[in-house]
């Protein structure tokens, strides 16, 4: 449940829950008959100590919940490479995009600049044709 009171809980997970829960978001909390307990966070997981007030997961549940949370952690690392390497394409997309406009850019500068100075090679060249002629 939500919230910061924890009450009718063992002290054990108590104390777990009061001291993270303004920490980490606590994600899913199980008790069992034996008074056994799992609390489980983004990117862990606690557990019933040994020799608490409850007893402990058994370990094959506690080795599951190691190898589930260590499958997690690299579903999230695979994840966030994907992320990045898409970010990465994507900055060198629009890098390259900018890099061919002013590639663009420059040749329009220049075809414009070609074209003035063949407009005034033609007016030079009839300007000599009419001297020629006089």
């Amino acid at each position: 449940s939500e919230g910061t009171k924890w009450f009718g809980l063992c002290e054990h997970l108590a104390n777990e829950l009061r001291h993270t829960a303004a920490e980490e978001t606590v994600c899913d909390v199980t008790m069992s008959g034996d008074q056994a307990w799992c609390v489980v966070y983004h990117h862990r997981f606690a557990q019933s100590p040994p020799g608490s007030s409850g007893s402990e997961l058994p370990p094959h549940l506690a080795q599951e919940m190691k190898r589930f949370m260590a499958r997690q952690r690299a579903r999230r690392e695979k994840r966030d490479k994907e992320i990045a390497a898409f970010r990465e394409a994507e900055t060198a997309f629009r890098e390259q995009s900018r890099r061919e406009g002013n590639l663009r850019e420059a040749l329009e500068s220049e075809r414009r600049t070609l074209r003035s100075q063949r407009e005034r090679d033609a007016e030079e060249i009839r300007e000599l044709r009419a001297l020629l002629e006089r």
